[in-house]
């Protein structure tokens, strides 16, 4: 009997929960333009360290000098070379997102009709595509 008001409570509960909105057109496309800006600070962030890192391990002789610089130089290599990895999944993110935001809408598209000065409202069917 106790199980049953338990399970009795919680699904009462769950009647009441909000489902969460679909984000609109405006929010899937600022939402993929941050994504992509990220995905490129990363990118170039990642690729420019990569290369400083592998400038530094470069100035090293590998069999007479002992002063560190080749490791040094290959984890700051290392660290380059996983954040330009790491913005792989933003740019994925953020074509996921325009496509998302790049629906069919129904949309009524103004026009003046010629030679009577009116202006009528027909309807349309658009397909939005922004980059």
């Amino acid at each position: 009997m106790a199980i049953i008001l338990v399970l009795t409570f919680f699904s009462l509960g769950s009647y009441g929960q909000r489902e969460r909105p679909d984000l609109s057109k405006e929010d899937y496309l600022q939402k993929s333009k941050n994504q992509r800006t990220a995905g490129w600070v990363l990118l170039g962030a990642g690729a420019a360290t990569a290369t400083v890192g592998l400038r530094i391990a470069s100035q090293e002789e590998w069999f007479w000098d002992d002063s560190g610089k080749f490791e040094q130089g290959m984890s700051i290599f290392l660290v380059g070379a996983t954040s330009s990895l790491l913005s792989i999944p933003f740019f994925i993110s953020s074509g996921s997102n325009a496509r998302k935001a790049a629906r069919l809408s129904f949309d009524g598209q103004r026009y003046i009709v010629p030679g009577q000065e009116l202006s009528k409202i027909q309807p349309s069917l658009s397909l939005t595509l922004e980059f």
